[in-house]
């Protein structure tokens, strides 16, 4: 018996040597293993703040672009507030202009060449003007009125006051153009209403153009076609009207 108690006694300090030993791994391990989720932590927080950081930036971004963005449209709006108004102005301007030539005597003749395409439209349009009107007989009876010519003493006013009242009416005016022998006694003061073929790949004249003068051939202005001088509207787009 004092054996067996004497040996047992004499292993247990070796036990506890061994089991000393067995723990030390585990605590390394278990060092390790927080220092890498403190490590790992760190790092997580690290690349957090700089999300963070780039929503920030981000987000002042978009706040400094939606600042541009209200500030351009203010602009825009006061611009096309502007732009209206200088086309009231343009648009009473004009009617007052038309309304006193109207008004006034006229010296020039207006001649109509009368098409079953217009309808009574033109020449409804045309004696409200007050000019002295006579009537032709059409040789492309066909094709609707598109086109206007003068003689060389024609007033301009005059001819902008017939051009306006035409597109006002909803024709189709596409050309401008003078007379042939514009300088003889039958047709300088003469202003014929007609037609001239082959104009349907062209835009109508604006009246911002005719009452401009951008659309009266003048002083080398305009484009030689069949004998007369000519400003034509612009050509249509492909597969436009």
């Amino acid at each position: 018996m004092e054996i067996a108690e004497t040996t047992d006694r004499s292993a247990l300090p070796r036990r506890i040597y061994l089991l000393g030993l067995l723990q030390i791994p585990l605590i390394l391990i278990a060092f390790a293993t927080i220092s890498y989720v403190g490590w790992r932590v760190t790092f997580l927080r690290t690349q957090l703040d700089s999300l963070k950081a780039q929503r920030d930036s981000v987000a002042h971004q978009i706040e400094e672009k939606q600042t541009a963005l209200a500030q351009a449209q203010r602009t825009l709006d006061e611009t096309q507030h502007k732009l209206d108004l200088a086309n009231a102005d343009l648009s009473v301007t004009q009617l007052a202009v038309a309304a006193a030539a109207k008004s006034q005597p006229k010296s020039a003749t207006l001649e109509y060449f009368p098409k079953g395409a217009d309808g009574h439209r033109v020449e409804t349009a045309l004696r409200q003007l007050g000019f002295k009107f006579t009537s032709g007989n059409p040789k492309l009876k066909g094709v609707a009125t598109n086109t206007i010519f003068y003689g060389s003493k024609v007033e301009q006013q005059e001819l902008k006051l017939v051009a306006s009242a035409l597109v006002q009416g909803n024709i189709g005016l596409k050309a401008i153009c003078t007379l042939r022998n514009s300088d003889s006694e039958q047709n300088r003061m003469l202003i014929e209403i007609g037609a001239m073929a082959n104009l349907d790949g062209r835009q109508s004249l604006t009246e911002d153009a005719i009452m401009t003068g951008q659309a009266i051939p003048k002083n080398g202005h305009g484009e030689l076609l069949n004998g007369h001088m000519c400003v034509l509207g612009a050509k249509s787009p492909p597969g436009g009207v």
